[in-house]
């Protein structure tokens, strides 16, 4: 997650200035359709912002028809990375607070509580993978996730010690926590009420850095609905605040088997201007429409148009087809 502070530093240095944003989320021509509001017709943020389907059907099938959305072995993996990254801040922050600069050690002391660290994390996020479909993870499958939760703490404790550890260097008179608490400057239980723009309550952003980048972590590999995702938490938190967020960023997570790192490759910080914002509210406003109307979108126009994992093909290509 402490990439993230490289992102902001490089996007500081190339972007000087932030273009004028008209859609913001406390401004009435973003919010939901009157109807829609008084009728209380809201979906969580990453529903809306989750657009593989091209015509939004798995969002038909999932709301209006009541099928429930699979339990996979990806959306397991990828709860445990998330719940991995909030551990691993609060061990840091509480760390950093605790110790003097003579006695720091960052990374021997999460080298050492790294164990501990990811057997709790494992231990909450594999209870259910008995429902995990279409089958239940091999103990091959999990031991691959332990040692993909290994590497991303031992990335992180040295990125926040080396960090911190030359500002030492440089500032013997700085503690270790005012230094986390600069650098480091993440809220990671960050949550945002919005009445009006269709969203339910809380909606929950994976992280907050320095009070101007709202940002989520995916595992894996970019996906283009990924911009909607940082759009739905700004016009959110504009609307509660009454205050600009011009920044948005995206941590992609992807444990390689060649490598001993996490690769962030595709990770990045974004203006979050008025195209995306538009491109954001049309997609917004007909996914709400679906659930309003209970309207069948039908399936794509082609079979190739669709992800051959999503996990209502049979109901629009196979047996069960409808469409």
């Amino acid at each position: 997650m402490y990439f993230v502070a490289y992102l902001l530093d490089r996007h500081s240095r190339r972007n000087k200035e932030i273009p004028p944003v008209d859609l913001r989320g406390y401004k009435t021509s973003t919010w939901a359709p009157p109807d829609y509001q008084s009728r209380g017709i809201a979906l969580p943020v990453n529903r809306i912002a989750y657009s593989l389907c091209p015509t939004f059907r798995d969002l038909y099938f999932e709301h209006v028809k009541r099928i429930p959305r699979p339990l996979t072995w990806s959306r397991v993996a990828g709860k445990a990375v998330h719940t991995l990254y909030k551990e691993l801040h609060k061990a840091a922050r509480d760390y950093c607070h605790a110790t003097s600069a003579a006695a720091f050690d960052l990374i021997d002391h999460l080298g050492r509580e790294e164990p501990a660290l990811v057997d709790r994390v494992l231990l909450n996020e594999l209870r259910e993978i008995d429902q995990v479909e279409p089958r239940p993870p091999t103990e091959r499958d999990k031991e691959r996730l332990r040692i993909d939760l290994h590497k991303i703490v031992r990335f992180e404790a040295r990125l926040i010690g080396s960090t911190i550890e030359r500002e030492i260097s440089r500032l013997p008179d700085r503690r270790p926590g005012q230094l986390f608490d600069y650098y480091f400057d993440f809220n990671v239980e960050f949550s945002v009420d919005s009445r009006r723009h269709g969203f339910t309550s809380p909606a929950t952003p994976d992280f907050f850095y320095h009070q101007a980048v709202l940002g989520d972590i995916k595992v894996g590999q970019w996906q283009t609905y990924y911009d909607y995702t940082m759009v739905a938490y700004a016009l959110a938190y504009e609307e509660e605040h009454e205050t600009d967020i011009d920044l948005g960023a995206i941590l992609l997570v992807e444990c390689l088997r060649s490598r001993p790192v996490p690769s962030h490759k595709g990770s990045h910080i974004e203006i979050l201007d008025d195209h995306r914002r538009r491109r954001f509210l049309v997609v917004r406003d007909r996914k709400l429409e679906i659930i309003a109307e209970q309207m069948d979108p039908g399936p794509a126009e082609h079979q190739e148009d669709c992800d051959r994992h999503c996990p209502y093909w049979d109901h629009c290509w196979g047996t069960t087809s409808n469409g």
